[in-house]
């Protein structure tokens, strides 16, 4: 059984280590983790992706928020959207001393097969990032307008911006071309 980790507040980054990067020779590879940051829109998307592809099972609301890296909360709020909406079913499940356990989420629309261009928890933790989710940590970015001193310069704070600009358009494009695949 799963135990419920202790939670992190990670604020919807998910991270992850790239496997291939792996010596597996028994020394610590010391590898940066992989970064990705769904919008709210994303999050959605892929939750009711893994709803539709897992249809009528149990699942526990802490293990989704841990893939997501969000709280509790949030992906309650999104399901409870969803029953709204007439997406999903819940079900509870209860252990045998009563304690609830989970939920059985049912898809309720009419086509449960995910398609190539849709977004999944799979395609998230994808090291090659083929969705273009956003992969970068804001503060990289950030600095204090006007605060410059010899160790950063204006010209920088205008470079840093420049990366910042070129980053966000080649995800985008990223993301339009993986919309656009069937």
């Amino acid at each position: 059984m799963k135990k419920k980790p202790k939670r992190r507040g990670k604020y919807g980054y998910v991270e992850f280590v790239d496997k291939r990067k792996l010596k597996y020779d028994g020394y610590d590879d010391n590898i940066d983790p992989e970064i990705r940051k769904p919008t709210p829109a994303e999050r959605e998307e892929i939750i009711l992706n893994f709803i539709r592809a897992n249809s009528g099972k149990s699942v526990e609301v802490w293990w989704l928020a841990e893939k997501l890296a969000v709280s509790d909360r949030t992906i309650q709020k999104i399901l409870k959207k969803f029953e709204e909406q007439g997406l999903i079913s819940r079900t509870p499940v209860f252990t045998d001393t009563g304690k609830q356990k989970g939920n059985i989420l049912t898809y309720l629309g009419e086509d449960k097969t995910v398609k190539r261009n849709e977004l999944t928890l799979r395609r998230l933790y994808n090291p090659d990032n083929p969705c273009g989710f956003r992969d970068w940590h804001w503060e990289e970015y950030k600095f204090i307008p006007g605060d410059f001193d010899e160790n950063f310069t204006k010209r920088d704070a205008m470079f840093q911006y420049d990366m910042l600009c070129s980053q966000r358009k080649f995800n985008e494009a990223k993301r339009k071309k993986f919309r656009s695949s069937k």
